[in-house]
């Protein structure tokens, strides 16, 4: 019985006999594995967008005007451009992003006419101007309840009571709004600040949204009061009838983080482009006060972009079927 490998070893060993040498090469699995290892490092240099190769050749002019010759010189081609696409609505049915162009779905603000919306409606709500600039605009004393929506809220109500609030006569409505004046001058008195009334306080950057605090202290603060009408006879403590209170490690009393207040006093001292914000909660036997200072990260994070969403997405759609 004939063996190639013991032929190979004889002729291996002859060859080696004669010439002093073996003739014999390393198998793969002798050596280290190369299945890891790094392919060669890539030695080019970065580029500038212009020193790019494209395939695509590009016109001389990036900024070249798109239309046909004849509508460049053409006059009013705005108005032409709007009436085509709004007869198109009307006549398709067809719900196009047109209607965004209506002034009140589609909010500008200078800050001349800022001021002026400030101005005009100071008094508040016993001022009609206060409740028409209102109507187009989600207000501080909603911004926690917009904030907090879930899939299983109706929107369209919500917009409604945005738009369009029904007077509630209910004696809470009526003990915020009789003791309110009662509240800052006690507030006044105990600090001895100065408090200003103001108006709805609506910023340019983000004019559908709107503020109006019950007063403004010096240059960099706000003052905001409630007044709760369950409470209305007790001492303020943390408990069923100061829900929105809560003590701290260190024993002292502050607002919740989680209540509606919150979002208000943030939304407002973001708009007002204040520092501080004196709460105060005042009772028949008691007056609590809390300087809160704007938590800017939260505000450019989370609150204004959800606003932001909410109108965008709802309530600027809404005021658009209105129109």
């Amino acid at each position: 019985m004939q063996c190639k490998h013991i032929a190979a070893v004889l002729l291996m060993l002859e060859e080696f006999s004669q010439s002093g040498q073996l003739a014999a090469e390393k198998s793969c699995t002798e050596g280290l594995q190369t299945f890891n290892r790094p392919r060669a490092y890539y030695t080019g240099k970065p580029l500038k967008l212009e020193d790019i190769p494209l395939k695509r050749k590009l016109g001389d002019d990036l900024l070249s005007d798109p239309r046909p010759e004849k509508y460049r010189r053409m006059k009013d081609y705005t108005d032409y451009v709007r009436n085509t696409m709004v007869n198109y609505c009307a006549i398709s049915s067809k719900d196009i992003a047109m209607r965004y162009l209506f002034p009140r779905a589609n909010l500008l603000v200078t800050e001349k006419e800022a001021q002026s919306i400030e101005k005009t409606t100071r008094g508040q709500s016993n001022n009609k101007e206060w409740f028409k600039a209102r109507q187009w605009r989600v207000t501080a004393s909603r911004f926690g309840e917009v904030t907090k929506i879930t899939t299983r809220r109706n929107i369209k109500k919500l917009c409604d009571s945005l738009h369009n609030p029904k007077p509630i006569n209910k004696p809470q409505i009526f003990h915020g709004k009789m003791y309110e004046s009662k509240a800052l001058t006690q507030f006044k008195q105990n600090y001895k600040m100065n408090v200003v009334n103001c108006g709805l306080i609506v910023s340019h950057h983000y004019p559908f949204l709107g503020a109006s605090p019950d007063g403004l202290v010096g240059a960099d603060s706000l003052v905001e009061v409630k007044c709760p009408y369950s409470g209305r006879n007790e001492k303020i403590l943390q408990g069923s009838k100061f829900k929105f209170l809560m003590y701290e490690r260190d024993g002292t009393m502050v607002l919740r983080k989680s209540s509606p207040y919150y979002d208000q006093i943030q939304g407002q001292l973001f708009l007002c482009k204040r520092k501080y914000c004196f709460f105060v909660v005042y009772t028949f036997v008691d007056l609590f006060v809390q300087k809160i200072e704007i938590n800017h990260d939260y505000c450019v994070g989370c609150l204004i972009p959800k606003l932001q969403l909410f109108y965008t997405r709802h309530f600027r759609p809404y005021i658009a079927t209105l129109l």
